[in-house]
């Protein structure tokens, strides 16, 4: 064959290229199979080096896509949770085309379940699951389960009600996910994130009852006692509402009322769901009439023990149980003090509001009003209060999970030599700061409904104070004394049985006798 010179350097040029993608493809596949001995040697530090070099050469499809998981798993074996999620995330949005679309989706959630993530996550797998519905399908039942939760939490936060119920009601007893689903299951059958829906209380408590059966009294997770407890607060609330429905002297509602206190009363001491058990038990027992215990209740959330708590509308409680009993100093005392409380907070929120703090500013201004010594910052009761939230815990956690990250990148000796640790902690930092924006607008509006929360209290106050003047005014028209009565000490409570053990209260704090204390409390009422 004879060819021109033309033709012979095109042919050359086309050789060229052709040797130097096979020496390309070869070495990708060395470096492949590197990366995957040290996986299996479970040196996931040298696997994940390895995986990010193959990836940096622009290997074939099939090369790109093991690289790809490899390096999500190598950093999900290193608890490196962030960074799995990245590249776990790189896979999963290219759908069920990829090789390893089906362990991406069992990586996102494992992550989710690890940092109790449920913003991030599933805003990366939702908008994939009506469009890979038939692999998703093919997954694993129990995994397949799991990541509905994940969904159906995701859409009960999003207020998609029936999305949720969906989702959650396909979790099967005996999976993982069981009891958590049941109890969302068990909020969206109160009503909860939903207008003009009216509560189904046995279905409710079906939910609730299964949260209670799954998880034992006795279980060494943590998380697991208190979502049993969470259970426990949700059936007492359900019995609560119910009797709160029905008239004075209705033998059901003193059933119903004797049995949510039991069931206040039932959450253990101490536990993350005590404080919220105690303030519930206070309504309860006012309800009930029994406002001694309901006072008692109060005083042990007042104690210094609960001085990260912050329960305002307890002081309205207490003013309206003296109210009921016709003891109008007591009111008025009640009334002032919550006003000379709660009023300079308002003010102070306010003015914080006002001064136009930059998103990211909200992170570093919450963590420094934490501090009792601050006195230009939030408000402490206020930043304790968001600080307890249980949706603002889960950012912070998400939010330190990429500050360590980051650390773990430029101080690691492994990583910190190589290309692969600038890169991450360039993740890491840039991640931090779009998702402090995120927080700090968060913490933005939990204090702005705080601060008018606090707001409509003191206007409540106002009008108790008020219906107090008015019950004052008729008295002094019928001639009754408002003032000027001279109080005695009232018999002792009555002492259930012999493990109890009685004395007077002296001003004294003592940890033993917090969700003991009651008050003899005598009507001074006239017939």
């Amino acid at each position: 064959m004879i060819c021109s010179l033309k033709d012979s350097k095109t042919l050359s040029s086309t050789l060229t290229v052709f040797l130097f993608t096979l020496s390309s493809v070869s070495l990708s596949a060395q470096n492949i199979d590197s990366a995957v001995r040290a996986f299996q040697n479970k040196n996931y530090e040298n696997a994940a080096i390895e995986f990010f070099q193959v990836l940096k050469t622009q290997p074939p499809a099939s090369v790109l896509s093991e690289a790809q998981y490899g390096l999500a798993a190598s950093f999900d074996k290193l608890q490196l949770n962030m960074a799995a999620l990245k590249y776990y995330e790189d896979i999963a949005v290219v759908g069920s085309d990829h090789p390893y679309f089906d362990k991406a989706i069992e990586g996102l959630v494992s992550i989710a379940e690890r940092v109790k993530d449920d913003f991030k996550i599933p805003t990366v797998i939702d908008p994939l699951y009506d469009a890979n519905l038939s692999a998703l399908e093919q997954l694993n039942p129990g995994l397949l389960q799991r990541l509905h939760f994940v969904l159906g939490q995701h859409a009960l936060n999003k207020g998609k009600v029936q999305d949720a119920l969906g989702f959650l009601q396909s979790v099967r007893e005996g999976n993982p996910a069981f009891a958590r689903s049941q109890y969302l299951l068990g909020l969206i059958r109160l009503g909860v994130a939903q207008n003009s829906v009216a509560p189904s209380y046995p279905k409710a408590l079906t939910h609730f009852d299964a949260v209670r059966n799954t998880i034992s009294l006795d279980s060494d997770n943590m998380d697991e006692r208190y979502l049993r407890d969470l259970a426990t607060l949700g059936i007492g609330r359900a019995s609560y509402e119910q009797a709160y429905l029905l008239e004075e002297g209705d033998p059901e509602r003193d059933r119903l009322l004797s049995e949510s206190i039991a069931l206040y009363r039932s959450i253990p001491r101490f536990s993350k769901a005590w404080p919220d058990s105690l303030f519930e038990q206070a309504w309860a027992y006012t309800v009930n009439n029994e406002y001694g215990k309901a006072l008692g209740a109060i005083q042990s959330l007042e104690d210094p023990y609960f001085e990260k708590e912050f329960f305002p509308e307890a002081r309205n409680l207490r003013a309206i149980i003296y109210y009921y009993n016709c003891q109008w100093d007591r009111v008025n005392g009640v009334v002032g003090d919550t006003k000379a409380m709660f009023n300079p907070l308002v003010e102070r929120a306010e003015r914080i509001l006002q001064k136009g703090e930059t998103e990211s500013d909200w992170v570093s201004l919450l963590e420094s009003s934490l501090n009792a010594s601050k006195t230009d910052g939030i408000p402490q009761q206020i930043a304790n209060r968001i600080a307890k939230d249980g949706q603002y815990k889960k950012m912070f956690r998400f939010l330190n999970e990429l500050k360590r990250e980051a650390n773990v990148f430029q101080n690691n000796p492994t990583f910190a030599s190589s290309n692969i640790g600038q890169e991450l902690t360039s993740f890491a930092l840039e991640t931090q700061q779009a998702f402090s924006t995120v927080l700090g607008r968060f913490i933005q509006s939990r204090l702005k409904s705080v601060t008018s929360e606090l707001s409509d209290i003191t206007t409540r106050a106002s009008l108790i104070s008020l219906e107090t003047k008015t019950a004052e005014t008729e008295w002094l028209e019928q001639g009754r004394a408002v003032e000027g009565q001279v109080r005695k000490r009232l018999p002792r409570p009555f002492v259930p049985d012999e493990t109890y053990q009685f004395w007077w209260y002296n001003g004294e704090h003592w940890i033993d006798e917090l969700g003991f204390y009651e008050y003899t409390v005598k009507t001074e009422c006239y017939e």
